[in-house]
């Protein structure tokens, strides 16, 4: 699987946890759900991600939740602008984000 495949599975999905947590915003906000309840769902739908996309090598952390609006991992929002393989298993994926203006390096 080339790195740019493997970096827009990673949007789609973290882009369908955002919508998700979304959801349960609005519903923390409007009382139908307890704010600790929508982070432990939030953290249960983020451990897949994680695990099949984040090295625990890196200085990622599952326990960190944000999202952001408009949502941030949104792949039709994405350019890859170029990818440099540096050895089996390891690249650096540059891109440019439309919706926040701004570069990112994966």
């Amino acid at each position: 699987m080339l790195p740019e495949d493997v970096l827009k599975g990673y949007w789609t999905a973290m882009h369908q946890w955002e919508a998700e947590c979304e959801g349960l915003d609005r519903e923390c906000r409007s009382g139908t759900l307890d704010f600790r309840e929508s982070m432990r769902i939030g953290l249960e739908l983020h451990r897949p991600i994680f695990e099949k996309y984040c090295s625990v090598s890196k200085a990622a952390r599952r326990e960190s939740l944000e999202f952001a609006s408009p949502l941030e991992y949104d792949p039709s929002a994405q350019t890859i602008t170029s990818v440099n393989l540096w050895r089996a298993g390891i690249a650096n994926v540059r891109t440019y984000h439309a919706t926040h203006d701004r570069a990112l390096v994966y």
